[in-house]
């Protein structure tokens, strides 16, 4: 086989390469495959190139297996790729007896990519429509008859395609029926002398058993919505205290000792500027004080007599 037949089957191996797990009963879920095997018919124009003298170059039609292999990029759209074992077409100069004068054979690949559109994706009856573009290749042309020992040549050709067809089937294996028509025409020369175009533009009939296959496409996250920003916590309303109970604060007791407050009249005052202002505190309470009521007599009395104060009772109750 020549090497130019190798491209197309080598890029539809490639597409047909992942191997992915069983699809759904009766979807076309993004990222499958959809893989058909079988066989096709071309069947040419009637009279394809006019060569004078009331004759005419007919190609006649052939039958070859036929392969297909389409990605789902949605449910309803997919891509597909048609690869073929090589027609080979006869052809025949038709001056109007019967039967025909075969003069030569040439083979034919008619590679064709399609984008699909499927309806009724997921019930069992599912019939498509596709359109795309054909490259045509011709090669092993044989003379004989009439032409035999002339150089004929037939060029590549591409043109637009379109497709109709139908999947019927509710698991992964199902039946295809399609038809296409392929624009096709070939410039044709004989021994380096241009003969003419020779317009095929053919109708091609295809049957074909099929295989759904690969994973499913997840679908895309839904943002979650923007939660409105939270609204800054107000600032703690400023505690405001009469002058009664500051002074109930200072006196408070429950905490005797702590290193920071030291107790003075008042209750305890912040001593935070002079670490040592307690120890001088505790040292003045505990050293002997004289009391003034008493100083002629000499009696020194400690903190307590201090703090109770001048004795109040009248001047002739006083103890001197």
């Amino acid at each position: 086989m020549s090497s130019r037949y190798l491209i197309p089957l080598a890029v539809a191996a490639a597409l047909a390469a992942p191997v992915a797990a069983h699809a759904q009963e009766g979807t076309y879920d993004p990222g499958k495959w959809l893989v058909r095997v079988g066989m096709s018919q071309i069947n040419p124009d009637s009279y394809n190139l006019d060569v004078g003298n009331g004759t005419a170059l007919v190609v006649d039609s052939d039958l070859s297996p036929t392969f297909t292999v389409e990605y789902m990029i949605t449910p309803n759209l997919g891509t597909e790729l048609l690869v073929a074992w090589p027609f080979t077409h006869g052809l025949d100069l038709d001056s109007g007896g019967r039967p025909l004068d075969r003069v030569a054979h040439v083979d034919v690949l008619p590679p064709t990519l399609s984008l699909n559109w499927h309806f009724n994706p997921n019930g069992m009856f599912r019939p498509y429509i596709g359109a795309g573009v054909n490259y045509t290749l011709f090669s092993g042309e044989e003379t004989r008859g009439a032409l035999a020992g002339n150089n004929l040549k037939l060029d590549d050709s591409i043109g637009a395609a379109g497709q109709v067809g139908v999947d019927i089937g509710e698991r992964n294996w199902f039946v295809n029926a399609n038809v296409r028509y392929i624009d096709l025409s070939s410039d044709v020369s004989l021994n380096g002398v241009d003969v003419g175009t020779a317009d095929l533009n053919p109708w091609v009939y295809g049957l074909h058993v099929g295989y759904r296959f690969g994973h499913m496409i997840p679908p895309a996250p839904v943002a979650a919505p923007v939660a409105a920003a939270a609204a800054p916590a107000a600032a703690p309303a400023r505690q405001v205290r009469g002058l009664g109970q500051r002074r109930c604060l200072r006196r408070s007791r429950q905490v005797p000792g702590h290193p920071g407050w030291h107790e003075g009249r008042l209750g305890r005052l912040p001593a935070r500027a002079d670490p040592q202002a307690p120890v001088r505190l505790r040292q003045r309470r505990a050293a002997p004080r004289v009391d003034h009521g008493t100083r002629a007599r000499g009696e020194v009395h400690g903190r307590r007599a201090v703090r109770e104060g001048h004795d109040r009772r009248p001047h002739g109750q006083r103890r001197y």
